[in-house]
């Protein structure tokens, strides 16, 4: 008996221990998480930004860390780690292709293991909104040789369209259906002729960095927006009809005062 009730109050506190432990775990992790991230720039390239990869993927989703308000402080600061590591862009550019061509090249293994990176590198870089990111994803947009490809699983080019349609506030098209669209998108930016915006933002960007808007133009006068019309030859236009009826009228009315006094008869 006494063994039956040692069992039922454990297993009673229980969940009582499993309700108090994991905000003290989740906060010394995420405590472990700000020291990771603070010293991180000593490290090696591929160690440094492995790690950063990790905690903006993990420190924003709920089912890891419950208390969101304590950890998505510590996942921007990650984000901004990354984001302002210098080469990271270029380093991740090459680091997706290098997986594909060894993954098409030697064998299925490889390539699983391609895709399966690609899709934990593309969640974290998609969470970071700079020039560099969308030009990198602009880049793999007719990268669509995939002949190793599972069925349902997207090419690197239309998963690169899909995080950019997640990223964008005004894309092309809102999927990776209609890759000419994100294709002409990509060329249109590249040569100047359009800008794009990231979602909740109003700054417009090309992918050298932010679009500066044009200086407001001054504001007129009420006679510089309202100007005497001027024909097109130059020359004023011809005046009203009733300026030139009252200017006949005044001609002949000079006119017969000038006859009755030439013809009056003379003493």
């Amino acid at each position: 008996m006494k063994w039956i009730l040692l069992f039922l109050l454990m297993f009673t506190l229980a969940p009582c221990r499993a309700i108090v432990s994991p905000p003290e775990e989740e906060a010394a992790a995420l405590e472990e998480w700000k020291t990771k991230i603070e010293n991180c720039g000593s490290l090696p390239d591929a160690e440094k930004f492995g790690l950063l990869i990790e905690a903006i993927n993990k420190l924003h989703q709920p089912s890891i860390y419950a208390n969101q308000a304590a950890s998505l402080p510590v996942h921007q600061r990650a984000v901004a780690a990354l984001s302002s590591s210098e080469g990271y862009a270029d380093y991740f550019a090459d680091r997706i292709r290098g997986l594909k061509h060894r993954g098409l090249e030697e064998n299925s293994p490889a390539y699983h293991r391609y895709l399966t990176e690609r899709r934990w590198i593309f969640s974290a870089l998609s969470q970071i909104h700079t020039p560099e990111m969308v030009e990198m994803f602009a880049g793999f947009l007719d990268d669509n040789d995939e002949r190793r490809l599972p069925d349902l699983e997207a090419t690197l080019g239309q998963a690169s369209a899909s995080k950019l349609a997640g990223m964008l506030e005004d894309p092309p098209v809102n999927s990776s259906s209609r890759m000419d669209l994100w294709l002409e998108w990509r060329d249109r930016v590249r040569e100047g002729k359009q800008t794009y915006a990231f979602k909740g933002s109003k700054k417009r960007y090309d992918f050298q960095g932010e679009v500066m808007a044009p200086p407001p133009r001054p504001r007129r006068s009420f006679d510089e927006r309202n100007p005497e019309p001027v024909a097109e030859s130059g020359k004023k236009p011809p005046r009203s009809p009733v300026a030139v009826i009252a200017g006949t009228l005044l001609v002949l009315a000079l006119a017969a005062a000038f006859w009755k006094w030439r013809t009056r008869p003379t003493r």
